[in-house]
């Protein structure tokens, strides 16, 4: 079982990112995996298998290929989380992708550190997570050369996160995220 996640899991770095939430799932269980287990892992194989032939394609920003959503933006991003998705923790997990000319250039699944007592927590937590990522890339092509007219843009899906991060009167209701709110808010 450990070898054949191992071998997946080299897989899915270098040519199937959109396996790494299953891998981590999977991978809880290598300690004493079950047979339900192996069949999920065997349904990954699968997945592999049937997918190898598949393109992956990287256009240039200019290109009709990815539509007009990635028109005018240089670099930007998408966050999302899940509330309270992990059943054993009901930790929720932060997601995030950014794209760079067009092209996907970074993502990130990964379980929060605490739990989350609202999804409008968890997607604000989301947007955190995002947001330090960006800054940390932004530096880096900055050091590389690449300068962008605008840092970044960041897109979520949560209103009521979106309201925190833009309202400058907290509430009692929303002190528990003050920390990270007076983090994101300096971004804005």
């Amino acid at each position: 079982f450990r070898s054949c996640l191992g071998a997946m899991a080299h897989v899915m770095h270098w040519t199937f990112p959109e396996l790494a939430i299953a891998i981590s799932m999977c991978s809880q269980h290598m300690s004493n995996p079950g047979q339900e287990h192996w069949e999920y892992l065997k349904h990954l194989m699968d997945y592999v298998h049937t997918n190898k032939d598949s393109e992956r394609m990287f256009v240039r920003s200019g290109s009709s290929a990815r539509g007009c959503w990635s028109e005018g933006r240089t670099y930007f991003g998408y966050c999302d989380a899940d509330y309270a998705g992990c059943p054993d923790s009901r930790r929720s997990r932060t997601g995030y992708c950014f794209f760079l000319f067009g092209n996907l250039v970074a993502n990130q699944s990964k379980l929060q550190h605490c739990v989350t007592l609202s999804t409008c927590e968890a997607e604000f937590l989301a947007m955190v997570a995002a947001c330090v990522f960006a800054l940390w890339s932004c530096q880096l092509l900055r050091e590389l050369g690449i300068v962008l007219p605008d840092c970044f843009e960041l897109y979520s899906d949560n209103q009521s996160a979106l309201m925190i991060a833009h309202t400058p009167v907290g509430s009692r209701f929303t002190k528990h995220i003050d920390v990270r709110l007076m983090f994101l808010k300096e971004l804005c």
